[in-house]
């Protein structure tokens, strides 16, 4: 009986211990969103891409984890061309799939999947939900 209680206590101390260092991890964050308010978040990076390699005009991908089911797209379109604005977007998403969805399926996006350790498959069901739904219109 004994050892159950102490097993228990450590488990308790040990997911107490993962959620402190969790959360040491998290950074403030305020994206600019074109046209929109401001998003505000508790979150922590989990991936970044730009296509960006002496270029006027250029994208920028990033990822960010907020909570265990939460995720935040953010997309810039960056220009150093006059007159130009940056056009920055970002969405809160509650899995990959809606990530997906606002980010598509380019190459950059992909690598950004890849850097964040999303996994970029598709299950047969999925699959099967989307042509229908295309055969539908």
């Amino acid at each position: 009986m004994i050892s159950a209680i102490t097993a228990t206590n450590a488990a308790i101390t040990a997911t107490a211990a993962m959620t402190l260092n969790e959360s040491k991890k998290m950074t403030a964050y305020i994206l600019r969103r074109y046209r929109d308010v401001p998003l505000a978040f508790d979150g922590m990076l989990i991936g970044e891409v730009s296509t960006r390699f002496k270029r006027d005009r250029w994208t920028e991908l990033r990822l960010y984890r907020c909570r265990p089911d939460m995720l935040v797209a953010e997309q810039v379109g960056r220009s150093t061309i006059e007159g130009e604005i940056d056009r920055c977007r970002a969405w809160v998403c509650e899995n990959a799939g809606q990530v997906r969805k606002v980010l598509g399926d380019g190459s950059l996006a992909r690598e950004l999947y890849t850097q964040a350790g999303l996994d970029g498959t598709e299950s047969v069901e999925s699959a099967i939900t989307k042509e229908d739904e295309r055969t539908e219109l």
